[in-house]
């Protein structure tokens, strides 16, 4: 049950050690409409650029949302990491 309701938009997110990853662009809601499938949030991480413009937050990620941030898991800034040297490593196709 919704006890309080906070306007997400523009909220900025950062991780529970105090990493900024973003503020929040929009929120993608599932085709019943009662809960929310994603946050979407436009990176200040330079490295994001490599899968697009923004990052997708599950709600699972979500630490705390208040009227002045949004707090993530940290797990989430060490799987973009993780998922940033992988990405290093796969050599780009050749024509």
């Amino acid at each position: 049950m919704i006890t309080q309701a906070v306007n997400v938009i523009n909220l900025p997110v950062n991780t529970v050690a105090g990493k900024h990853l973003g503020r929040v662009v929009g929120v993608e809601v599932e085709p019943s409409g009662r809960q929310i499938k994603y946050y979407q949030v436009s990176s200040a991480l330079p490295l994001v650029k490599l899968w697009g413009e923004k990052l997708l937050i599950s709600p699972a990620q979500v630490v705390s949302i208040s009227i002045k941030e949004m707090t993530v898991a940290d797990s989430f800034s060490q799987d973009l990491a993780k998922a940033s040297n992988q990405a290093n490593l796969v050599p780009e196709p050749t024509v």
